[in-house]
C-alpha cells in the first residue's frame, strides 16, 4: 500500500476538483512510480501515544460525567447532608459520599436520599 501525499495541481487546474479526478491522479502516480511512500503501519510510537490520550481523554469525560452527577444528586439530597456536602472541595466530596453505607448513613446515621453512594465510591476506586 502506497501514500499519495498531495494531489498534482496542474491536473486539478485542468480536469476539474472532484474526488474522481482525485483518486485516478492517485493511481496514476502510484502506477508511474511518483508516489513512492509507504503507508504507515499503526504500530508505532505515535499510534502508541494517540492510543494513550484517546483513553486519558475518555477517562476525563467519565469522570467529569460522574462528578458532575454526584453534585445533581446533592440538589435533592436532605438539607442538612446538603449543607454539609456542599461546601467540599471535588476530592473531599467523593471521600466523604465513599464513606457512606448502602443503606445512605455514615455510622449508623441515616440520610433520606442514598443514591450518592454508589457514584461516590466508584469515583474514589473502592466501589466495583
Amino acid at each position: 500500500m502506497f501514500e499519495v501525499n498531495r494531489p498534482d495541481r496542474s491536473v486539478r487546474r485542468r480536469r476539474g476538483k472532484s474526488d474522481a479526478v482525485d483518486a485516478q491522479e492517485a493511481a496514476r502516480a502510484v502506477l508511474s512510480g511518483r508516489a513512492r511512500s509507504r503507508a504507515k503501519a499503526g504500530d508505532g510510537p505515535v499510534q502508541c501515544a494517540r492510543l494513550f490520550k484517546l483513553a486519558k481523554d475518555s477517562a476525563t469525560k467519565a469522570r467529569t460525567q460522574a462528578v458532575n452527577q454526584l453534585k445533581a444528586v446533592l440538589v435533592t439530597a436532605d438539607p442538612e447532608l446538603r449543607e454539609q456536602l456542599t461546601a467540599l472541595t471535588t476530592p473531599v466530596l467523593v471521600r466523604a459520599c465513599a464513606q457512606f453505607d448502602e443503606h445512605g448513613g455514615v455510622g449508623g446515621r441515616p440520610w433520606s436520599r442514598p443514591r450518592a453512594s454508589p457514584c461516590a465510591c466508584w469515583l474514589s476506586g473502592s466501589g466495583s
